[in-house]
Formats: structure tokens, sequence, C-alpha cells
């Protein structure tokens, strides 16, 4: 990832193109997990060069039909009584 944005920066002038000055690092699945290690990594390693101005992971919604199974159909654990009303509610919002 370090790496990829400095190639991106090199190639800023090349192409017209012009850094705000705010990164924003991004991923979702394994990607999060990726998102979340760059960041790191430039609080750290890179602190003199990168700035992270915000962080978005994600993780997707696996096994929803697992648990609602579980849940549904008369083997609820604590994890279900918390998660589905919170389920539940996202749906509706979304």
């Amino acid at each position: 990832m370090v790496d990829s944005l400095r190639a991106a920066r090199k190639a800023f002038p090349v192409i017209g193109a012009q850094d705000s000055g705010k990164l924003v690092l991004t991923g979702y699945s394994q990607g999060g997990h990726v998102a979340m290690a760059t960041q790191r990594a430039m609080q750290t390693t890179y602190a003199s060069e990168f700035k992270v101005s915000a962080l978005a992971g994600m993780s997707g919604p696996y096994a929803l039909a697992m648990l609602g199974d579980a849940v549904f159909g008369g083997a609820p654990n604590a994890g279900g009584t918390i998660f589905t009303p919170m389920l539940t509610t996202s749906f509706q919002k979304s």
C-alpha cells in the first residue's frame, strides 16, 4: 500500500492530478484488515511521510443465514439476542 501511494504521488504531475492532502484508507472484507494494518504502519514507520485523515475498514455480514436459522430454529444463543435486534434495526434503516 505504501509503495502504491508513493507511485500515485509520482504519477500525479504526469496526468495533471493533484493531491488534496487528505488520505482516506478504506477496505472491505480482507481489505478492511489491510487498511487497518496500513494505517498502523503509516502512524509508526511512515509517520513523517503519510498523515491518515480517516479510516473505514469494514467487514461483510457473514453467516447471517446461519445466525437466523439458529435463532429462529430453536437454538438461540446469547449473541443472537443482541445481534438479531441490531440486524433487524439496521435492515429497517437501510
